[in-house]
């Protein structure tokens, strides 16, 4: 399986592609022209009702693009993750360092942040909008603040490594 990835697997992402573009084309056209519209309809100004029902003819192409994601996903990193861990263990050991570093800074910021915010904020307002549990909210401010520190930290190991070529 390996072999015949490494030989023929960019030609079977682009063909599997095209095809979900294309299984996504047939489905918008035959809808459209099945719902008595055609491609010059500005779908955005159908009223709320006609929208719920139209927009169903994209979701063939959604499901396959999140297939193919998880597909992607499954084979990238537990499959060839997991060979390359057994194969490899002491040159996977920095790799592993750095995931379970990653994970204990995710773990402290989602612990470190409320979930809640003051009544009459914006905050607060979309929260209750989005019915979103305190969990969730402490999940994202979580993952909101992880990324901006380690954006942040990036940048800053990026300028300190320029420096010293710079210098040296």
């Amino acid at each position: 399986m390996y072999k015949f990835l490494v030989s023929k697997g960019q030609t079977v992402a682009l063909l599997v592609g095209l095809g979900v573009v294309a299984i996504f084309l047939i489905s918008a056209f035959t809808g459209l022209s099945s719902e008595g519209y055609d491609t010059s309809t500005d779908l955005n100004k159908l009223p709320d009702e006609a929208k719920a029902e139209i927009f169903k003819i994209f979701n063939p192409a959604v499901y396959l693009t999140v297939a193919m994601i998880a597909i992607a996903f499954i084979l990238a990193f537990v499959v060839f993750g997991v060979a390359n861990i057994i194969k490899f263990p002491k040159s996977s050991m920095k790799a592993l360092i750095g995931i379970g570093v990653l994970v204990v800074i995710l773990v402290i910021l989602y612990s470190m942040n409320a979930g809640e915010y003051a009544d009459g904020t914006k905050m607060a307002e979309l929260i209750d909008f989005y019915k979103l549990k305190p969990g969730l909210v402490k999940m994202i401010g979580g993952g909101i603040t992880a990324a901006v520190i380690l954006a942040l930290g990036a940048v800053v190991i990026g300028a300190l490594f320029e420096i010293k070529n710079a210098v040296t």
